[in-house]
């Protein structure tokens, strides 16, 4: 054996073996099997000895057993602490959630354009008591941006999120097309006014039909707007 096989006392090192290191045992609740407390300190041993199994105390906290309760109440407060947001974006164009931070927009996530996806937000214990504003705007905008800044028409959602509030699910379809509606009115009304002015009121079959259209109040449009539908206005045949 060479010298190198030895140490600086002169003990053989194919004899020296490390001890063994011993791990702190930690105690559980005899009832609950938690960590953190003996059973004398078990709120659901207190619940079980002071509460008939009907009660809401007893289930929360020993139903189906004490083990399983503690795992359901610790999910619970997963959830709780970790409210989300789930969009369906059915429309060609992407679209955006920004945070209000105090008065400013930040972008947080992107939802592309015919996806689904979730933006969870995952609140500490300082965050218990704030409630957080995000808002679903399909314009990707400048991040100096305020919400005076934004259009009405350009909100999709508002959404507050806070501990213990829930997730939401929202189908998003884009902002209404307000001008399609309009022509499509507009060309329905004059076909009908056309049907009355070919006697179709002479017709018993027809004639309480157009009655029910007559108490239709359309509201004013200008001869731009009928020339754009189609309709005759002033413009029609003008050159």
């Amino acid at each position: 054996m060479s010298t190198s096989d030895y140490d600086e006392y002169g003990f053989p090192l194919e004899n020296f073996t490390e001890l063994p290191v011993v791990k702190p045992r930690v105690r559980c609740c005899s009832h609950c099997r938690s960590p953190n407390h003996t059973r004398n300190q078990c709120i659901a041993y207190r619940y079980s000895e002071s509460y008939d199994e009907n009660t809401s105390q007893y289930r929360e906290w020993n139903y189906p057993n004490p083990v399983a309760a503690r795992h359901i109440r610790a999910k619970k407060e997963y959830n709780r602490c970790h409210p989300s947001i789930t969009v369906c974006n059915h429309t060609t164009d992407d679209l955006y959630i920004y945070e209000n931070k105090w008065g400013r927009l930040e972008k947080r996530f992107t939802i592309p354009a015919r996806t689904t996806k979730t933006f969870t937000k995952e609140l500490d214990e300082k965050d218990k008591y704030l409630s957080f504003q995000y808002y679903l705007i399909w314009d990707d905008l400048n991040p100096r941006l305020t919400m005076n800044d934004v259009f009405r028409d350009d909100v999709e959602e508002f959404i507050c999120l806070e501990y213990g509030g829930g997730n939401y699910d929202i189908d998003a379809y884009g902002p209404p097309d307000i001008d399609s509606w309009k022509k499509a009115a507009l060309k329905s009304r004059y076909l009908l006014e056309q049907l009355v002015r070919l006697g179709a009121k002479n017709n018993e079959n027809y004639e309480p039909i157009l009655d029910l259209v007559e108490d239709i109040q359309f509201p004013e449009v200008s001869e731009s707007d009928k020339e754009d539908a189609g309709v005759p206005s002033v413009f029609t045949n003008y050159t």
